[in-house]
C-alpha cells in the first residue's frame, strides 16, 4: 500500500478540507486529489462519497482511516526510535514541575543530570499542575510532575506522599488545635499558591463542597513568599509536610488538615500512548534511582 497515498487520506480526513491538507503536507491541492484517487484505485474501493467541496466517508473509508492513522502513528515511533541510534544520548528534554517542587527534589537531580548528559538539552517549564499535566497529556511536554490523580492517559510513578497543613502565625486563635477540618478554619483570611496549582484548586473545591467561601487575596508560586506574608500579617495559608517542616515553630502554628481530599501526593507523569524518547528514558531512570534518597534527605 502506497504510505504517501495513505498520509495524504489520513490528512484529508482530519482537515475535512483539500486546501488544508495540501498545507499540512506542504504539496499542491491537486496532488492530494491524485494521492487519494490512486489509494482508492489500489484498494479498488470507494473512500468517500464527494459533495461538492464535502465528501463523507464510506464503512471502507472510514476503516482505512482507523487503520492508516494507526499505521502513521506507529511508523512515526519507529521512525524516532530508529532515530536515536544515531543520537544517543543526544535531544531535548521538555519538562514541566512548580518551581517549589523543583527547589525541594529536583536541583541535585538536575545538576547530576546535566553532568552525565551534556548534550541533552531541558527545557524546563515551572507551573503548577493544572497546567503542566494537560500539557504533557497533549504533547507539548515529555514529562512533568503532577498532584494525583491524573488521567489513566499519562503514566505515573509517585515519590511523594504528604499531608497538608494549615498555617497560621503565633499568637493564633487556632493554637489550641493540632488537626482540623475545613469547617474548623472556614473564617480564616489566606495567602494562597497560584490558581494553577492543584492544592489551590482542592481547597476552593473543599471549601465549596462544605457551602463554605474561601477567603483569599493573593496568590504567588513561591511558598517561602507566601510564609513571609503569614509572618507579617494575621493571614493564613495551607503547606504541605515538606515545606511546613521547614517552619520556625517559635514563629508559626501548624494544625493538620484532617479532610481526606486535602493532600499533596506528588508524582513524575509521562504519556501512556506515545513513544518514550531517550532523553526521556534517562531522566525517568535517573530520577528512579536518585529521588528515594533526595526525599529522605529532605
Amino acid at each position: 500500500m502506497n504510505i504517501r497515498a495513505m498520509r495524504a487520506f489520513v490528512e484529508l480526513v482530519k482537515q475535512k478540507s483539500v486546501t488544508e491538507a495540501a498545507n499540512a503536507l506542504c504539496v499542491t491541492q491537486p496532488t492530494i486529489s491524485k494521492l487519494v484517487k490512486q489509494l482508492e484505485l489500489e484498494l479498488n474501493l470507494p473512500l468517500m462519497i464527494r459533495h461538492g467541496h464535502k465528501f463523507e466517508l464510506t464503512p471502507a473509508g472510514q476503516l482505512v482511516f482507523d487503520q492508516g492513522s494507526s499505521i502513521l502513528k506507529q511508523m512515526k515511533h519507529l521512525n524516532e526510535a530508529v532515530n536515536e541510534f544515531h543520537t544517543q544520548e543526544t535531544g531535548i528534554l521538555k519538562l514541566g514541575m512548580p518551581a517549589t517542587v523543583g527547589s525541594f527534589f529536583f536541583n541535585e537531580i538536575l545538576s547530576t543530570f546535566h553532568a552525565r548528559y551534556p548534550r541533552i538539552q531541558i527545557q524546563l517549564i515551572e507551573d503548577g499542575s493544572e497546567v503542566v499535566a494537560p500539557m504533557v497529556l497533549s504533547g507539548k511536554l515529555d514529562v512533568g510532575v503532577s498532584m494525583l490523580p491524573v488521567t489513566t492517559e499519562l503514566a505515573t510513578r509517585a515519590f511523594i506522599y504528604d499531608d497538608l497543613y494549615f498555617v497560621s502565625r503565633k499568637p493564633s486563635v487556632w493554637q489550641q488545635f493540632s488537626e482540623v477540618y475545613l469547617t474548623d478554619i472556614r473564617d480564616a483570611e489566606f495567602v494562597l499558591f497560584s490558581e494553577s496549582f492543584s492544592i489551590t484548586q482542592r481547597l476552593i473545591h473543599g471549601f465549596a463542597m462544605r457551602q463554605q467561601t474561601l477567603k483569599f487575596n493573593e496568590r504567588s508560586a513561591h511558598w517561602k513568599f507566601l510564609v513571609s506574608l503569614v509572618e507579617a500579617s494575621d493571614r493564613c495559608t495551607v503547606l504541605p509536610t515538606t515545606m511546613a517542616n521547614e517552619l520556625d515553630d517559635a514563629v508559626f502554628h501548624k494544625a493538620r488538615i484532617l479532610d481526606v481530599e486535602q493532600n499533596w501526593h506528588l508524582a513524575m507523569v509521562w504519556s501512556n500512548t506515545r513513544h518514550i524518547s531517550r532523553p526521556l528514558r534517562v531522566w525517568l531512570e535517573l530520577c528512579e534511582a536518585m529521588l528515594p534518597r533526595v526525599i529522605e534527605k529532605s
